[in-house]
């Protein structure tokens, strides 16, 4: 991974633990805005979804 790969990378990391750390989501891959509360499980299968996707950019060569 070269280092904008790792800038971007570390945007979205930045970006996606804000919007978690204020149970909103940010619109990515078919997620929708939602300032509601949410939670444990919803929160849960968010992270997941999100990892798998930071995965798949890490990997992508």
């Amino acid at each position: 991974m070269n280092n904008e790969q790792n800038t971007i990378l570390t945007m979205a990391i930045n970006t996606q633990m804000s919007f978690i750390n204020n149970t909103q989501f940010l619109t990515i891959n078919g997620w929708q805005n939602n300032e509601a509360c949410i939670n444990d499980e919803t929160r849960d299968l968010y992270l997941k979804k999100f990892l798998t996707f930071l995965t798949d950019a890490i990997n992508t060569k």
